[in-house]
């Protein structure tokens, strides 16, 4: 449970989601812990089903604005190997949703995440949504770049291909300011999800690989 970093973050309202336990039911313990640090609302469901209505919301769950804990131990490992790269400033999510099947959001994903430019842009704090367009179109999967949707965190910089109308500037460069990043690309193609981490591409980056011999 991650409880004391919702808590130390000062997160006015704090809801639990948890899988249910043998017998169907929410754990004691956790009913136990949520009425010590009296968060009324827990929920009865677990995994990815947990984290993507904590994300966008449902007729039952409310949208949040943090998500802490989402995954197991092999995530969360993830996670710390992403931060800890080689001069890396940035923690990146890159998340693509609504893509004709799990396979091809993940090999969208991936080159999104694995692109030197977009890396880089990142590191320059530059939120530069053709070089996600240009990794997309490099992954090789087939795609309607009238639909496509691109937001940096909750700011919608691209939809139906072009710039959007909501496209605003001034919080554009103050999100890019943060250490945490999440981009979102929406092919509207159909189901399919994949989400992955990276880490921006720093000038640190090349001095300590440039000077392994001196």
């Amino acid at each position: 449970m991650q409880l004391i970093p919702a808590k130390i973050a000062e997160c006015k309202n704090i809801v639990i989601c948890t899988p249910p336990n043998k017998e169907g039911k929410i754990a004691e313990e956790i009913l136990w812990i949520a009425k010590k640090y009296n968060i009324s609302k827990v929920y009865k469901v677990g995994g990815s089903q947990a984290i993507f209505a904590m994300a966008y919301g449902n007729t039952l769950i409310p949208k949040v604005e943090k998500i802490f804990g989402p995954g197991n131990q092999y995530v969360n490992l993830a996670k710390q190997i992403v931060s800890d790269g080689e001069g890396a400033k940035k923690f990146i999510t890159v998340k693509v949703i609504n893509a004709r099947s799990q396979q091809m959001a993940r090999t969208i994903a991936f080159s999104i995440a694995n692109s030197p430019l977009f890396k880089t842009a990142m590191a320059g704090e530059d939120p530069n949504w053709g070089r996600i367009i240009m990794a997309i179109g490099k992954s090789g999967e087939k795609i309607s770049p009238d639909k496509i949707e691109i937001k940096f965190g909750e700011l919608k910089v691209a939809e139906k291909g072009k710039i959007s109308d909501e496209y605003d500037e001034a919080k554009l460069k103050e999100y890019m300011k943060w250490d945490d990043l999440k981009i979102e690309v929406n092919l509207k193609l159909g189901q399919g999800s994949f989400e992955c981490y990276t880490c921006d591409l720093t000038n640190d980056y090349i001095n300590i690989n440039a000077d392994y011999r001196n």
